[in-house]
Protein backbone atom coordinates (compact mmCIF):
# COMPACT_ATOMS: atom_id res chain seq x y z
CA UNK A 1 0.00 0.00 0.00
CA UNK A 2 1.53 3.44 -0.66
CA UNK A 3 1.27 5.63 2.57
CA UNK A 4 0.13 8.31 1.66
CA UNK A 5 -3.03 6.25 0.07
CA UNK A 6 -4.14 6.50 3.75
CA UNK A 7 -5.72 10.06 2.90
CA UNK A 8 -7.98 8.55 0.49
CA UNK A 9 -9.38 5.21 2.22
CA UNK A 10 -9.85 6.71 5.69
CA UNK A 11 -12.75 8.36 4.22
CA UNK A 12 -14.54 4.77 2.74
CA UNK A 13 -13.66 3.16 6.12
CA UNK A 14 -15.21 5.09 8.15
CA UNK A 15 -18.63 5.68 6.43
CA UNK A 16 -18.61 2.28 4.99
CA UNK A 17 -21.98 0.86 4.68
CA UNK A 18 -23.42 -2.72 3.38
CA UNK A 19 -24.21 -3.42 -0.26
CA UNK A 20 -27.94 -2.37 -0.40
CA UNK A 21 -27.94 0.18 2.30
CA UNK A 22 -30.45 2.36 0.25
CA UNK A 23 -33.02 -1.03 -0.57
CA UNK A 24 -36.14 -0.52 0.83
CA UNK A 25 -36.50 -2.64 4.41
CA UNK A 26 -32.61 -2.82 4.78
CA UNK A 27 -32.82 -2.57 8.75
CA UNK A 28 -35.35 -5.34 8.83
CA UNK A 29 -32.94 -7.77 6.36
CA UNK A 30 -30.32 -7.07 7.97
CA UNK A 31 -31.83 -8.16 11.58
CA UNK A 32 -32.78 -11.36 9.86
CA UNK A 33 -28.97 -11.93 8.37
CA UNK A 34 -27.72 -10.67 11.89
CA UNK A 35 -30.12 -13.79 13.56
CA UNK A 36 -30.06 -15.89 11.02
CA UNK A 37 -26.72 -16.16 9.12
CA UNK A 38 -24.56 -14.89 12.31
CA UNK A 39 -23.29 -12.39 10.45
CA UNK A 40 -23.53 -8.78 12.66
CA UNK A 41 -21.07 -5.76 14.40
CA UNK A 42 -18.60 -8.77 15.72
CA UNK A 43 -18.49 -10.03 12.52
CA UNK A 44 -17.55 -7.36 10.86
CA UNK A 45 -14.84 -6.42 12.99
CA UNK A 46 -13.53 -9.35 12.88
CA UNK A 47 -13.46 -10.44 9.41
CA UNK A 48 -13.06 -7.21 7.66
CA UNK A 49 -12.27 -4.10 9.33
CA UNK A 50 -9.35 -6.22 11.67
CA UNK A 51 -8.26 -7.90 8.81
CA UNK A 52 -7.42 -5.01 6.69
CA UNK A 53 -6.08 -3.12 9.36
CA UNK A 54 -3.39 -5.51 9.65
CA UNK A 55 -2.79 -6.89 6.02
CA UNK A 56 -2.36 -3.21 4.92
CA UNK A 57 -0.04 -2.71 7.92
CA UNK A 58 -1.67 0.62 8.48
CA UNK A 59 -0.09 0.61 12.37
CA UNK A 60 3.37 0.30 11.14
CA UNK A 61 2.75 2.77 7.64
CA UNK A 62 4.43 6.73 7.43
CA UNK A 63 3.00 8.65 4.91
CA UNK A 64 4.79 11.61 3.85
CA UNK A 65 1.76 14.08 3.58
CA UNK A 66 0.69 15.35 6.77
CA UNK A 67 -2.78 15.15 5.56
CA UNK A 68 -2.18 10.93 5.00
CA UNK A 69 -0.59 10.90 8.40
CA UNK A 70 -4.15 12.40 9.75
CA UNK A 71 -6.01 10.43 7.60
CA UNK A 72 -3.51 7.08 9.20
CA UNK A 73 -3.97 8.20 12.54
CA UNK A 74 -8.08 8.57 12.20
CA UNK A 75 -8.33 4.89 10.78
CA UNK A 76 -6.66 4.05 13.54
CA UNK A 77 -8.60 5.48 16.05
CA UNK A 78 -11.67 4.50 15.03
CA UNK A 79 -10.66 1.19 14.41
CA UNK A 80 -10.01 1.38 18.55
CA UNK A 81 -13.06 2.72 19.52
CA UNK A 82 -15.09 0.18 16.86
CA UNK A 83 -12.61 -2.68 19.22
CA UNK A 84 -14.23 -1.20 22.07
CA UNK A 85 -17.67 -1.30 20.75
CA UNK A 86 -16.76 -5.18 19.70
CA UNK A 87 -15.68 -5.69 22.89
CA UNK A 88 -18.81 -4.84 25.01
CA UNK A 89 -21.32 -6.12 22.08
CA UNK A 90 -19.56 -9.80 22.55
CA UNK A 91 -19.49 -9.39 26.14
CA UNK A 92 -23.46 -8.76 25.90
CA UNK A 93 -23.63 -11.35 23.86
CA UNK A 94 -22.26 -13.80 26.07
CA UNK A 95 -18.86 -13.89 23.22
CA UNK A 96 -15.91 -15.87 25.37
CA UNK A 97 -13.75 -15.99 21.87
CA UNK A 98 -13.14 -12.60 21.16
CA UNK A 99 -9.51 -12.10 20.10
Amino acid sequence: LEPNYCYHIANVIRNFKMPGAVMPDFENRMTVIAKEANYGPLQYFDQVLDVVIDYWGLKDLRPIAPLAEKARIEILEYHTRLKKIRDRFGRFQGKTDLR
